[in-house]
């Protein structure tokens, strides 16, 4: 099969290095679907951040979740950015990669790797206090101890999440400024954990949220309050923010679309701020319409 032919690559130090035009195919197919992955993420966070300042009310503007929510948008804006031209960088060359070769890798290359990484990690920082916030919210009208218990063990989760996150971006930056020919390869297994740990922290924010909501609505259904509303709608959006970054980080796992475990984090950056903007025209409508 001439699509599959072996060619051989001749290394610096002049070792060759058999591989197949399969192998080229593949990694050019790869950098199409990086640059479309990433490239779809920075324009919906620039979209749905552009969204929230135009359409959130003054007032409140100056409250702790927009604060935090639009800082998610405009970090993950910028990871989104930096990891779109990590494929325009010497990193992204075919021989380089074949061969892990890093000589020709330069300051701004190790630079800009490093700052995506460090934004990713701010980036659930500050997803996982955005979602602390709400759940603080959600469980006002419980009990002191319900209250306490279930922000002990969100918190919890949320934490180790973090710290899984912060070890892999640590671990991964050195290797990068020590210029490793392969990566976190012998660490794989500590980012599958932090993969799991944090679609298990999401998991369980996202039951206190529906849980508390769907609760609420089946007591207002019993008193007759069933028009649509703004509780409906944070409850559809808890129900798919439960769902959906679940389903991307276990297509982390499948081999054929590793880039997709990426978008569980932009869609965690996305959700929220979307069903707020979405709650809020939907209560603007019902006072207007009420006046």
């Amino acid at each position: 099969d001439p699509f599959l032919q072996p060619v051989n690559l001749t290394a610096a130090d002049g070792m060759v290095i058999p591989i197949t035009m399969g192998d080229i195919d593949y990694l050019r197919q790869y950098g199409a679907r990086l640059s479309i992955n990433w490239g779809s993420q920075l324009g919906a966070s620039i979209m749905i951040l552009l969204m929230l300042l135009l359409l959130t009310r003054p007032d409140k503007r100056r409250s702790p979740i927009f604060i935090i929510n639009a800082l998610c948008l405009l970090c993950n804006c910028i990871r989104s950015f930096l990891q779109v031209r990590y494929l325009t960088g010497n990193y992204w060359n075919f021989y380089s990669l074949v061969a892990a070769d890093t000589s020709r890798d330069t300051d701004a290359d190790r630079a800009n790797t490093v700052t995506a990484n460090t934004f990713t990690l701010i980036v659930v920082m500050l997803i996982f206090a955005s979602l602390s916030i709400q759940v603080w919210v959600v469980t006002k009208t419980t009990s002191t101890l319900q209250r306490t218990i279930i922000m002990g063990v969100t918190t919890v989760f949320a934490l180790a999440a973090v710290a899984f996150r912060f070890a892999v971006t640590v671990i991964s930056n050195m290797l990068v400024m020590q210029r490793a020919e392969y990566g976190m390869r012998y660490t794989e297994w500590l980012f599958d954990q932090m993969l799991v740990m944090q679609a298990v922290a999401t998991w369980m924010y996202c039951t206190v949220f529906t849980a508390k909501l769907g609760y609420a609505l089946v007591q207002r259904r019993k008193l007759g309050l069933s028009q649509f509303g703004p509780m409906q709608i944070v409850f559809i959006m808890a129900v798919q923010t439960m769902i959906f970054p679940a389903l991307f980080t276990v297509l982390q796992f499948y081999k054929s679309v590793p880039e997709l475990g990426s978008v569980s984090i932009t869609i965690l950056c996305i959700f929220p701020p979307l069903s707020a903007i979405w709650a809020g025209v939907v209560a603007n409508d019902a006072q207007l319409g009420a006046s």
